[in-house]
């Protein structure tokens, strides 16, 4: 890796909500014949404004398995998947009965609550991956009369690294 490479990542690092950091390594990717990492890059940009771009982020799954993963986290480590629907105490009360059959009665201070991050800082492709995987667990716990649980998956927004599993 180069001194002006690095710069760049450095960068998008310093700002990572800023775009242009971004936008201008991928130009400066392409020019080198980088052109599946400057492609990569670009569908990040798409997807931290429009998160559930269809095309943008079947461009990241695809181009996914042919960049390293240090590397894409460096770049695109800017997605987090947020439950609605249920508290973090409730899913894990729902999680443990699934489970192990450990079983408990939530009350009222459990029940209604705000959407919570469940995981951050991941790639958006590992985001998605993310939420397949977890999609069978959240339709197990679903109680279809009361609640619905919702898996969704958004930019972050701010600099916290703080999610319920990491």
């Amino acid at each position: 890796m180069t001194i002006d490479e690095e710069a760049l990542l450095a960068a998008i690092e310093s700002t990572p909500l800023d775009d242009a950091p971004r936008l201008i390594y991928a130009d400066w990717l392409q020019e080198r014949g980088e052109d599946v990492k400057a492609e990569y890059l670009r569908a990040v940009v798409i997807l931290l404004h429009s998160p559930e771009d269809a095309v943008a982020i079947g461009k990241c799954l695809k181009l996914s398995g042919d960049i390293d993963a240090e590397w894409r986290k460096r770049v695109g480590a800017r997605f987090q998947i947020v439950v609605e629907g249920f508290s973090a105490t409730e899913v894990i009360a729902r999680f443990l009965f699934a489970t192990v059959g450990v079983h408990w009665t939530p009350d009222e201070s459990t029940q209604a609550a705000e959407p919570f991050r469940l995981v951050c800082n991941l790639t958006r492709e590992d985001a998605e991956k993310m939420r397949r995987e977890f999609e069978p667990f959240a339709n197990a716990i679903r109680d279809s009369k009361k609640h619905k649980i919702r898996l969704i998956v958004q930019a972050m927004e701010d600099e916290s690294s703080f999610g319920f599993l990491g």
